[in-house]
């Protein structure tokens, strides 16, 4: 009897075996075919960062308009709600004539960095129309949203938007009826302005420009170190030749296949293009494709925002930057411009020179200093005079960052700093007394280091 059981159960195993088997030859998975990726994109995709256009295209500094006083804030999670909020909704065709602002009580004003596009503009913004026409040499820098009080619907507003030049001229604006404001009504509460919300000053520089500076001197900031991760230009090889098989390095660090040539020096990546010839469209708007060339590259191993557009249009030479922002403030670096930036030179379509930074600060923050003190609007404009500068020379005043690489330990330092922008130069901005003592300071350090007692 019991092998007989023996036998049966022995006869069962080998056919549900057979059975199994014979699943596993015949199975056919409900899979969608996908196209074959290269060995070559599959390497990148391990390590690629890709945003939405709104995500770098974006404004800088948020400020709103009350009473005559003027309150300004940077945090990125503010600006975003704002912007977010005006991209959602859906805004009439644009008006080519200057709206009257002069009997407004409030107004919330975002401020770009740099121009943003007719291109830009129809990407990001949703109108009644799709077929939206503007004109191809717009320059938008700032745009600020008016509601209107609907005591019926207080969750639904009529809101205006307008679009205005860097001087804060009105060049048109769109109506939306049933605006959202669900998400931002609680943004600039009476409560929050002078605290949460600093107080602010407009000032006119250079063309005519409007920028605006806090009027406090700001004792809240603090210097910070990050351990960086280098990027391999390994990397970028792959994906800016166009044959990596006609590819030959030099054996100092340089690749080149005739036409174009990849190096790296002081963490900076440079990709050059000596290739005349170009299929691209010359009326391309070169800011869109920037963005749109960096995603594909997954090139953005931190958070960057578009800083910066330079266009030459007798010659069809365009120049578009992306800066490095950190905790809500841009990042420069004094040794290499490139350091702290995603450049792109443009050449009647073709793109001729690619210069990025080859360090990812998205990784370990070691710690942060203790508060440091920067001047205040009024003082920085003081300082700039004393300094023999015009301030009709001078294209932009910000608060930002500067890196400092260290050179014991794989880290760089970001220290809190005024800057401003002339010649398409960004300097940081400091007293005399100021660079007095810290030159004391270095020599102080420097004699300490070599063990001299100074005298």
């Amino acid at each position: 009897m019991r092998e007989t059981f023996k036998t049966i159960l022995l006869t069962v195993l080998v056919l549900l075996s057979m059975f199994f088997t014979w699943n596993i030859w015949t199975f056919q998975g409900d899979f969608k075919e996908e196209p074959k990726t290269s060995v070559q994109s599959a390497s990148i995709a391990k390590t690629s960062k890709s945003y939405n256009l709104n995500d770098v295209v974006k404004p800088y500094q948020f400020i709103i308009h009350t009473n005559h006083r003027l309150y300004g804030n940077v945090d990125s999670d503010v600006i975003d709600r704002m912007f977010s909020t005006i991209l959602a909704a859906r805004w009439t065709l644009p008006v080519n004539t200057n709206f009257d602002e002069s009997h407004l009580n409030k107004e919330y004003e975002l401020v770009f960095s740099a121009p943003i596009t007719a291109e830009l503009i129809q990407s990001l913004f949703k109108f009644s129309n799709d077929n939206v026409s503007l004109p191809n040499n717009l320059m938008i820098y700032k745009i600020a949203l008016i509601l209107e009080s609907d005591e019926t619907n207080n969750a639904s507003k009529t809101a205006t938007i307008v679009f205005k030049d860097a001087t804060g001229k009105g060049v048109f604006y769109a109506t939306s009826k049933n605006f959202n404001v669900s998400k931002i009504e609680s943004l600039g509460n009476e409560k929050d302005l002078g605290e949460i919300w600093s107080e602010y000053m407009a000032q006119e520089v250079k063309n005519g420009k409007k920028i605006y500076l806090p009027e406090k001197a700001m004792t809240n900031m603090t210097p910070k170190t990050f351990i960086y991760k280098p990027v391999q230009i390994e990397r970028f090889e792959q994906i800016l030749f166009p044959d990596l098989s006609q590819v030959t390095p030099n054996g100092s660090g340089v690749y080149t296949d005739g036409e174009n040539m990849l190096s790296s020096d002081q963490d900076v990546l440079t990709f050059k293009s000596y290739n005349g010839s170009s299929s691209a469209s010359q009326d391309m708007d070169t800011i869109y494709e920037s963005w749109a060339k960096v995603n594909s590259l997954g090139g953005w191993t931190d958070h960057y925002i578009y800083d910066d557009y330079i266009v030459k249009p007798t010659n069809g030479e365009s120049d578009v930057s992306f800066r490095m922002m950190i905790d809500n403030l841009p990042v420069y670096s004094p040794t290499n411009a490139y350091q702290t930036m995603v450049y792109m030179k443009w050449n009647k379509g073709q793109l001729t020179e690619f210069n990025r930074t080859l360090l990812d600060l998205n990784s370990v923050r070691l710690y942060e200093g203790d508060n440091v003190h920067l001047y205040s609007g009024q003082e920085a404009l003081a300082i700039l005079k004393e300094n023999g500068e015009n301030l009709k020379d001078i294209q932009d005043i910000r608060v930002g960052y500067i890196l400092y690489k260290n050179q014991d330990q794989q880290s760089v330092t970001l220290t809190p700093s005024w800057l401003y922008k002339k010649d398409d130069q960004w300097n940081e901005l400091i007293s005399q007394s100021d660079a007095e003592r810290n030159a004391q300071l270095k020599n102080k350090n420097v004699n300490n280091q070599l063990g001299g007692s100074g005298q």
